[in-house]
């Protein structure tokens, strides 16, 4: 039996409620009722999420070619002279491009190395995490997939590289050798300078997840808008990098 739901609609951009179902005989007799806290969300403003093409945002999808990012392209030209571009989980091209920031790790589309929940703590104060709570970025529905996840790759900053986290995450792992420690240190958003402008490399599934998923609706509104502002991350509050963190815990 399949029961439908009506919920009331909000000016907020959430807002916390609770939803409370009472299950009665035909003659109304009560036979239980169960009560759990929700979130109600604001509708969608239209059905597909995306960059205000007049805000200077380039966006390279899963699959492109990054040949544009390269010395000379096209799309390096236009990073360096102001723009902001967004390459949504790249091939490990990427890792030839930006040898000085970047370093290997596992995940690609052939061999996924899946990210369930990620920490946009980096980001807080910035249009990134504007209307986030703590566990927004995590278990994403997805279009047509019984899975809940928000990333299929990651990738490493290089130690003393330009890059800087925006969106923290450590993969799932039980006990690893020490030598394996630093591969756990990686990002699902993270920004290198380019010029004037900036690249953005996000692993983060936003067109899996965008359409279904209203936590992953909301980032991907605030992804496009601080993409669209060229001071959106300008001024990031510190955060302790992952090795600081690490040897706190082993005092």
């Amino acid at each position: 039996m399949l029961v439908a739901i009506k919920l009331p609609k909000t000016d907020d951009a959430r807002k916390r409620t609770e939803l409370t179902v009472m299950l009665k005989t035909k003659d109304g007799h009560h036979v239980s009722a169960t009560s759990d806290p929700i979130e109600i969300f604001q509708l969608p403003r239209n059905v597909e999420v995306h960059p205000d093409p007049k805000r200077n945002v380039i966006v390279l999808k899963q699959g492109e070619s990054l040949a544009a990012l390269g010395e000379g392209g096209e799309v390096r030209q236009k990073v360096e002279t102001g723009a902001t571009a967004i390459v949504f989980s790249p091939s490990k091209e990427i890792l030839k491009l930006f040898p000085d920031d970047l370093l290997d790790v596992r995940g690609t589309k052939e061999k996924p190395d899946f990210g369930e929940f990620a920490d946009w703590y980096p980001a807080r104060g910035t249009i990134l995490a504007e209307n986030l709570q703590p566990m927004d970025i995590k278990w994403w529905a997805r279009e047509g997939d019984w899975r809940a996840y928000v990333a299929g790759t990651s990738h490493r900053l290089k130690p003393g590289g330009k890059a800087r986290e925006l969106i923290r995450f450590v993969p799932a792992h039980s006990y690893i050798a020490a030598d394996k420690v630093p591969d756990q240190y990686r990002v699902v958003l993270s920004e290198i300078p380019l010029g004037k402008g900036r690249l953005w490399i996000c692993d983060l599934d936003i067109e899996a997840s965008a359409g279904i998923d209203p936590a992953a609706r909301l980032f991907a509104d605030n992804l496009y808008r601080a993409a669209g502002d060229s001071e959106s991350t300008r001024n990031l509050q510190p955060v302790p990098p992952h090795e600081v963190l690490l040897k706190g815990m082993n005092r």
